[in-house]
């Protein structure tokens, strides 16, 4: 913790101040401003002291307030977000955030940030610099880094193709596991249709091969024999498509049973503990399925974590896979972090001016990257003012597409924040701030 100041703030925020800041005082936005409302689980920027440093600068005194409140991961953003916004959501997630912050990178991103820039001018333009933090702190919290890289270097081989949910959800699924079975053999196509029922299967196999078969030909071809071996000279993906299209004709429930079949045939099934069941194509097993699962581990190196199995097999290419269990895989501590700096000017005469401090630490595996940014002052400040964003409309025009009307949800809080900045540059947070100078 940095302690050249005497306070109890982490180096890394405190790299955002002047060299000649001075420590002037604490407060408290629930007793000093009398602000107070039910936050997010996890945040308590009402109750945490704000530290408030002052700078002489050339045109006057320069002012930033740094919370003692831990820094917030992409759901601590989400909720600080949502909770500043005037439309409020429970629907919007992180991946709709991430979707609409990332369209400048897609397509005609780049005409889109020229006519926004256009209309907007310096509040969109402001939010691009800091885009780049907020992106990644969201995407770290949707979708963990457990990237293939990071597989292989903490758990050895990886195939995530090797275990199988059994119970095959998807109907896409159910029938791909079918066709690829069913498609081996004209004979293994027909007593797999028995066995699940279809008592008119013989016929119905043979008489769609000798259709596919005989549909350009001037004298058909019947002989059962004949039509086994036409059968396996077609390709493999013709043989699919045919299958797959003899499939859907047959009736659902002798499908489900079909699938049923396979599954028992060839694959070795488990039940977890978490109740989800897994399954293994069980050919050239050294060791059970149940013997691998009762034998399983958790790996953890730096902050990864996941419970692995061992699948043993007689192959010289598969011979020995470790793999991780469907949703298993954890971060034991988020990879990218954020805190507000809240920052102005006041010049001689008395006029305000947030300034936009940005200081990025690069994490290194272990420690986090953490993001120390002045655009989340500005929405920090307006957390911490609602009788300001209590007057902001929860739907507007915005930017190129100011003719149509859209909501003001936390994908949109950043430009809005910053289009009333002038507003929020009157907020009770920045007198009281400064009134510790005096």
């Amino acid at each position: 913790m940095g302690n050249i100041y005497g306070v109890n703030i982490p180096s890394e925020q405190l790299a955002v101040l002047p060299n000649n800041s001075e420590h002037i005082g604490v407060f408290t936005v629930k007793d000093d401003l009398a602000v107070d409302f039910e936050e997010p689980t996890g945040l308590s920027y009402l109750t945490s002291p704000m530290n408030v440093f002052k700078s002489e600068i050339p045109v006057g005194t320069q002012y930033t307030v740094l919370p003692e409140h831990p820094p917030i991961d992409g759901d601590g953003l989400h909720d600080l977000l949502n909770e500043t916004a005037p439309y409020k959501s429970s629907l919007t997630g992180l991946l709709g955030v991430i979707d609409d912050w990332n369209i400048v990178d897609k397509n005609d991103g780049g005409n889109l940030v020229n006519r926004h820039a256009g209309s907007l001018g310096t509040s969109w333009t402001d939010f691009l610099d800091s885009r780049p933090a907020f992106l990644q702190t969201y995407q770290d919290a949707h979708r963990p880094n457990f990237g293939q890289d990071a597989y292989r270097s903490i758990f050895g081989r990886l195939d995530t193709n090797v275990l199988t949910p059994s119970h095959l959800v998807e109907q896409s699924t159910q029938l791909d596991h079918l066709v690829t079975h069913a498609s081996r053999s004209v004979e293994g196509m027909v007593e797999l249709l028995e066995e699940a029922g279809q008592e008119t299967a013989h016929d119905l196999v043979y008489t769609a091969i000798k259709r596919e078969i005989n549909k350009h030909r001037d004298h058909p071809i019947t002989r059962q024999e004949t039509v086994v071996k036409r059968w396996d000279a077609l390709g493999e993906r013709r043989r699919r498509d045919l299958t797959a299209k003899l499939l859907n004709k047959v009736n659902p429930a002798i499908q489900l049973e079909a699938i049923n079949l396979v599954r028992d045939r060839n694959y070795e099934t488990v039940v977890m503990e978490n109740g989800q069941e897994i399954s293994v194509y069980s050919r050239g097993l050294i060791k059970s399925l149940e013997q691998s699962y009762a034998e399983r581990r958790v790996v953890r190196k730096w902050r990864f974590g996941a419970t692995v199995i061992s699948i043993m097999r007689q192959s010289p290419k598969y011979s020995h896979q470790n793999v991780v269990l469907p949703n298993s895989e954890v971060e034991l501590y988020p990879a990218t972090l954020m805190t507000p700096a809240i920052s102005w000017t006041k010049n001689r005469d008395g006029e305000r001016e947030f300034i936009l401090p940005r200081v990025t630490h690069e994490g290194d595996g272990i420690k986090p990257t953490h993001h120390v940014d002045g655009v989340l002052g500005v929405i920090a400040t307006a957390y911490a003012s609602p009788d300001i964003r209590g007057a902001w409309p929860s739907q507007r025009g915005m930017g190129s597409r100011s003719n149509r009307t859209q909501f003001m949800g936390a994908a949109q809080i950043p430009v809005l924040a910053l289009m009333y900045r002038s507003r929020l540059l009157k907020s009770p947070l920045l007198d009281v701030a400064e009134a510790l100078a005096a």
